[in-house]
């Protein structure tokens, strides 16, 4: 059908320990679930695609800025020795691709996202091209071997200059990043990583930013953003603006990334009306199945298209059966698969602590 909407990045699973980030997962699948909704509505609903044209990115940019605010976290918190570096590159990979790899299998035999071939599977599988949705993993995937130098950089950063001087660095590295990679050439859905980094960017310095313990504080500031992200939404602009749709929201990333580093400080804590939502059961099961709810969906949301174009009962049956699907092949792959990625570390921080005893 040629409809490009991006999808949500890939890291899903709780980086944070429990109980110090309360609203992580939530945040995870208030994301999903807004895809979901701007992805299905796009496709069943044709006449409103020039209206939701560049919704999609919204959700793209804050998976891609809780990833990178996560895993900077994750990386603070445990240390940047060898053991924990190690740790965290053999926990990238059991997170992405088993996964990922039985969803490109299934593509080929479902169809609905373009892998029609072997060859088209094995262009998938080495990150070499982005099929569908799938474009965001080479995206992510190729940004974690970066990740760990830059985090490393910030720490130092932060350690001399503090908060404010890690924010001042933020924004002179994201300045230089646009003179190189401007934000207004942005090929659509590019695997590159090179044109992504300001976003990743701005997630990890948000990660050096003192959280919002505030109820108060936190509610108005969610609500501010996402006030302001829906007022961009080019549907939104034509009925109070009067402007017709256009694609200018598909590279706008320099707006919406600091939006929602703001609403993932605000609401990391889980506090607040909207922090309360966030952590709420039903929305930390979508945000812990999200992974594989992106995987899957676009098939349910094709099919929903072929079968009931222009029906809202076909929507509400897409996302539910995304919804259901996505849990199942989390327990099928994604539990034993965060079995492998924990068992290996542990025994790697054993080895080094005999190590260090010896020595």
């Amino acid at each position: 059908m040629g409809l490009n909407f991006p999808m949500p990045s890939t890291d899903r699973a709780n980086e944070a320990p429990a109980g110090q980030l309360a609203g992580a997962n939530g945040i995870r699948g208030f994301a999903c679930l807004w895809v979901l909704v701007v992805h299905n509505v796009a496709i069943v609903f044709p006449a409103t695609y020039a209206g939701l044209t560049g919704c999609g990115k919204i959700g793209v940019w804050l998976f891609f800025v809780l990833s990178a605010y996560l895993l900077t976290y994750k990386l603070r918190n445990s240390g940047m020795s060898g053991t924990e570096i190690g740790a965290y590159f053999h926990g990238r990979f059991w997170r992405i691709i088993p996964a990922f790899g039985c969803a490109v299998v299934f593509y080929k035999f479902a169809g609905t996202a373009g892998i029609d071939t072997w060859s088209d599977v094995r262009s998938a599988l080495f990150l070499e091209r982005g099929f569908a949705h799938l474009w965001t993993i080479p995206v992510e995937f190729k940004f974690y071997f970066l990740l760990p130098a830059l985090v490393w950089l910030f720490g130092h950063i932060y350690r001399k200059f503090g908060t404010h001087g890690s924010i001042i660095a933020g924004l002179a590295l994201v300045g230089l990043h646009q003179c190189f990679f401007p934000f207004w050439r942005l090929p659509d859905n590019s695997i590159e990583p090179s044109w992504y980094i300001g976003v990743f960017l701005v997630g990890i310095v948000a990660a050096y930013i003192p959280r919002t313990r505030s109820a108060t504080s936190a509610t108005w500031w969610g609500v501010g953003v996402l006030l302001t992200v829906v007022a961009l939404m080019p549907f939104v602009r034509q009925l109070i603006l009067g402007l017709q749709p256009t694609r200018y929201l598909m590279n706008k990333y320099l707006v919406l990334a600091p939006l929602w580093a703001a609403f993932i400080v605000t609401q990391a804590e889980g506090v607040g009306v909207i922090g309360r939502f966030l952590r709420s059961r039903p929305m930390a099961l979508i945000g812990q199945w999200s992974y594989s709810i992106y995987l899957l969906h676009w098939f349910f949301a094709i099919k929903a298209h072929e079968l009931a174009p222009n029906q809202i009962s076909a929507v509400l049956t897409s996302i539910t059966l995304s919804l259901l699907v996505g849990c199942f092949m989390y327990w099928l792959i994604e539990m034993p698969a965060r079995f492998c990625r924990r068992m290996f570390p542990s025994k790697l921080r054993v080895l080094a602590g005999h190590l260090g005893k010896n020595n």
